[in-house]
């Protein structure tokens, strides 16, 4: 039991590539597998997604991020010959005025809006 999905991916993300365009590359965004699962059980999973998208799509390349300050070290990704390009920045975290940080990418889809509307400037709620 699994789930995988894939998705748009950071904003200028294509840009690793020299001459990519934005068509040209999809971001594996989650890789999720049951623990009980047989060794090697990702490896075998991202096979198959990058086989299929060669055949199904006319994308170039696939993004894939890893967290080292939540322990992930893109292991999986080394495993299966992805290449790798480096540390991005870190993303910084906002304190909104209730004492809890924020990743900006909540702030962006209006969930912190949407939660903390009441404590908006001028907002008519």
């Amino acid at each position: 039991m699994g789930a995988i999905t894939l998705g748009v991916g950071p904003f200028l993300g294509y840009g690793l590539v020299d001459r990519a365009t934005p068509e040209d590359c999809i971001t594996l965004t989650r890789l999720w597998l049951a623990d009980d699962l047989p060794r090697n059980s990702e490896s075998h999973v991202i096979g198959i997604l990058s086989r299929s998208l060669q055949k199904e799509t006319s994308l170039k390349f696939v993004l894939a991020y890893s967290d080292p300050a939540a322990g992930h070290l893109g292991i999986i990704y080394q495993a299966t010959n992805w290449l790798y390009t480096g540390l991005s920045s870190a993303t910084p975290l906002y304190d909104i005025g209730d004492g809890i940080l924020h990743h900006s990418r909540s702030l962006a889809h209006g969930l912190a809006l949407t939660r903390y509307a009441t404590s908006i400037p001028g907002n008519q709620r």
